[in-house]
């Protein structure tokens, strides 16, 4: 079956076809850490080439990693259109946009062993009794996609990564905290106050009352989980969400509304998305001020099923463009966590492992670990809880907000969210 270029799009048996490429890039270091020293050294390099041919019905997508060949990825991409895998659309027509974040700051490898050295070197000397091991990283990535639609799009980043697991000495637990950041910074400072949040307050330990309902804050969106399963655009449109059929209808509270957002200055997500859509703004609402206003969808699903496009596909190189809720985001409530909840008592979770909604939108999650929380400050470590709700009360009667802050500093995706719930013990402290 000939193939030939004419005028940037390819001919196949009298009918044009487009062409699309799209590119992954990842440079890594890693550092592994075990009992508070650099255990071992890791880097990596990893490039992902992706073809995609459009021929207006249908597509073709062939990947390759590490160096290829452009011509013979573009000949397997030629054979996949011969499944017919159904894609009624060209390509993102007439888009070129770049990003470029990868000099928010620079580090090089030896700088983030020395700074990482001092930090474990500071910690072992200042909390004896506690141990950190996992990994400190920083990464570096690419993503493009070039097509002869005339668009040419291109988002460079650059992000260092903690995940440090605190063991305190004395316990049996494989696990006593976590330390879980993504920011665009590394410095010793910033790694330092994030490591050491919860240790001045883990040896104290305190109760709580079985049953009681008290403000609880997390750390993260974690909670939207069910959103993803009930507001995604396939499952919407197939009227098998629990959501299918109510859009403009008041769900929640006034005060939560969630989005799709893709700023990468946000939540480091790409700009655009696996079909090269972006967002005015950067940002859809898909919940505002507790109105369900429509579900999050893919160029594709948004064509079969009559919904609004919101630049919601998968960027993965060698696979058809498919629907994803990346970058779904609690819009802020423009308060601090202290104006949320002034002075009162709270539950502040670290760690909480487990939780799942049921198809009816009931949640619980055991606790493993909590801090009671009060004037602005973590009390005492808590006995193992649980913490149980509905997505109906938490996110509607029972949403107290999503803080500007968060605990850790320069990092757009660790904010304070803070909901009422019951708390139940279920055990001692570990």
């Amino acid at each position: 079956m000939g193939m030939e270029s004419k005028g940037g799009s390819f001919q196949n048996k009298g009918e044009t076809m487009n062409k699309e490429i799209v590119v992954q890039q990842t440079s890594t270091t890693k550092l592994k850490i075990l009992n508070n020293k650099i255990d071992a050294v890791f880097r990596s390099h990893d490039t992902k080439t992706g073809i995609r041919l459009y021929d207006g019905k249908h597509i073709g997508v062939a990947g390759g990693i590490g160096k290829v060949d452009e011509n013979a990825l573009t000949n397997k991409a030629k054979d996949m259109l011969k499944f017919s895998i159904p894609y009624p659309l060209i390509p993102a027509k007439n888009s070129v946009k770049k990003i470029d974040l990868s000099n928010e700051f620079n580090i090089t490898d030896k700088e983030l062993a020395d700074i990482t050295q001092e930090l474990l070197s500071k910690l072992t000397k200042n909390y004896p009794d506690f141990s950190f091991s996992e990994s400190i990283s920083i990464e570096e990535g690419t993503e493009s996609l070039k097509n002869d639609c005339a668009t040419d799009l291109l988002y460079n980043y650059k992000s260092a990564q903690l995940n440090l697991g605190i063991k305190y000495k004395k316990s049996l637990n494989m696990f006593d905290g976590m330390v879980s950041n993504i920011t665009r910074m590394y410095t010793l400072e910033d790694a330092y106050a994030a490591c050491i949040k919860s240790l001045d307050a883990f040896e104290n330990k305190v109760d709580i009352k079985d049953s009681e309902k008290l403000p609880v804050i997390f750390y993260d969106d974690n909670l939207v989980s069910f959103f993803y399963e009930h507001l995604h655009g396939k499952m919407f449109g197939a009227k098998a969400s629990m959501f299918s059929g109510k859009v403009d209808q008041k769900l929640f509270s006034d005060k939560f509304s969630l989005c799709i957002n893709r700023s990468p200055y946000d939540n480091f997500t790409c700009f655009f998305d696996g079909e090269g859509m972006m967002l005015d703004g950067n940002r859809v609402n898909l919940i505002e001020n507790g109105v369900i206003k429509m579900p999050y969808a893919s160029r594709k699903a948004a064509k079969d099923f009559g919904l609004t496009e919101t630049a919601s596909a998968f960027f993965i190189y060698d696979s058809v463009p498919d629907t994803s809720g990346e970058g779904m985001d609690i819009v802020s409530s423009g308060k601090t966590l202290k104006q949320l909840i002034g002075g009162q008592r709270a539950i502040l979770v670290e760690m909480a492992l487990g939780g799942d909604y049921t198809a009816q939108g009931e949640y619980s999650t055991p606790a493993q670990i909590a801090y009671l929380w009060e004037n602005g400050k973590r009390i005492g470590r808590l006995p193992q809880i649980a913490l149980s709700s509905t997505v109906f009360d938490l996110f509607g009667k029972d949403f107290i907000g999503k803080a500007t802050d968060g605990p850790y500093k320069n990092s757009p995706l660790s904010k304070y969210t803070v909901f009422n719930m019951k708390i139940n013990k279920i055990g001692g402290h570990q």
